[in-house]
């Protein structure tokens, strides 16, 4: 079973990821944490196995590049998928390397 973590600071969004995570049946996935933002996704991925991170780039205090580079510094095996409606960030995708960037 993998755990994964949503992150987006819009509700709807953060619905329509969840929905489509749970009709997803090609693997064993499992939603551990919906987060409107970066911090308290930090929170989460504190005190429980995180395999994968599905992340909004623009996001208000701490965005999703942000957030991947922290999480970055002590997890290097943590799965980082970006959702986003802005292509100009998807270079700051492979920085942190990210699976996949989809706008």
């Amino acid at each position: 079973m993998y755990s994964v973590l949503i992150v987006d600071d819009f509700a709807i969004d953060r619905q329509n990821l969840a929905d489509a995570v749970r009709s997803f049946n090609k693997l064993p996935l499992h939603i551990i944490g919906v987060c409107e933002n970066a911090y308290d996704a930090l929170e989460i991925i504190r005190n429980m196995e995180t395999d994968i991170l599905i992340c909004d780039v623009e996001m208000p205090g701490m965005d999703g590049i942000s957030l991947a580079r922290r999480i970055r510094q002590d997890d290097k095996e943590v799965l980082l998928m970006f959702i986003t409606n802005m292509a100009q960030y998807a270079l700051h995708g492979y920085e942190v390397e990210a699976i996949d960037y989809v706008i």
